[in-house]
């Protein structure tokens, strides 16, 4: 019984540092996360300003670490551009903001469930703790 109950308060703790752990990480992904419009060069134009780009899509907020994907020139409303192309060879995938964020909200929901599952069984340990009798005796 006191093995059950060491387990269930390891499990409790866990949940409740793996509950707060998420918060961290959400905090740390909006500070790197940034609003770009993905573009792909067209090599068939040239500009004097620059390389003349195709949108790809609507402007996304991506997680980008690689500064190598950037191009210098911004779009007309002054989001940077980021170059597809070069995100592919590098084989970094930059990551989109939300689908990050909504498996941080799925580690959320299991350690809340985890939360709950150990605190109702610390529960039925206490509430159902008694005497252990030997067989035949009342």
């Amino acid at each position: 019984m006191k093995f059950m109950r060491g387990v269930l308060w390891v499990m409790l703790l866990g949940a409740f540092l793996g509950f707060s752990t998420t918060f961290a990480m959400e905090s740390s992904l909006n500070g790197r996360a940034q609003n770009v419009q993905i573009v792909r060069i067209d090599k068939t134009k040239h500009s004097p300003f620059g390389p003349v780009t195709i949108d790809v899509g609507d402007p996304v907020v991506l997680i980008v670490d690689d500064p190598a994907v950037f191009l210098k020139n911004k779009t007309a409303t002054g989001l940077p551009m980021v170059d597809a192309d070069v995100v592919k060879q590098h084989g970094d995938e930059a990551l989109q903001l939300q689908s990050m964020l909504s498996v941080i909200g799925l580690a959320r929901i299991g350690c809340v469930l985890s939360i709950i599952a150990a605190g109702a069984g610390l529960l039925f340990i206490k509430r159902f703790q008694g005497p252990i009798l030997p067989p035949g005796v009342e």
